[in-house]
């Protein structure tokens, strides 16, 4: 994305992302970024959402993103720091809900809904607010 997305559209946005793959269980998050008006992210074109991800996306405010940033708190943060937090914590919703990405079962389908509408709930804090970045 061209411009810093601000905390409030950022959380907005996502919520919104979220809860139309909790209503579809669409495992596309390119697809419905790019309903949404966004550029998704193709890692070859610019001004697209960093990772198809609002949270990461907003992290970039300071300069390359950094997940210790991160406005979601996904788990346990992981021993080693390699990867996304999203991805690598413990009992992380997007991780189980990635791992479905690739099951097109119907049974695979409803459980990404149940994922996506836990993430579209999960509560944000603005890490960067201790140091005056809205």
């Amino acid at each position: 994305m061209e411009e810093k997305i601000t905390f409030k559209k950022a959380h907005a946005e996502c919520k919104r992302m979220w809860l139309i793959l909790a209503e579809t269980g669409s495992q596309n998050k390119k697809y419905v970024i790019k309903q949404m008006g966004y550029v998704p992210d193709n890692w070859d074109s610019k001004g697209e959402i960093l990772n198809n991800c609002f949270a990461c996306e907003f992290t970039k405010k300071k300069g390359d993103p950094d997940c210790s940033l991160c406005p979601i708190t996904w788990g346990k943060k992981p021993k080693i720091d390699e990867g996304f937090y999203c991805e690598k914590s413990s009992n992380s919703p997007y991780r189980k809900w990635l791992d479905l990405t690739f099951d097109l079962t119907d049974e695979a389908r409803e459980k990404r809904k149940g994922l996506a509408k836990i993430i579209a709930n999960k509560r944000w804090i603005n890490k960067f607010k201790k140091e005056g970045i809205e």
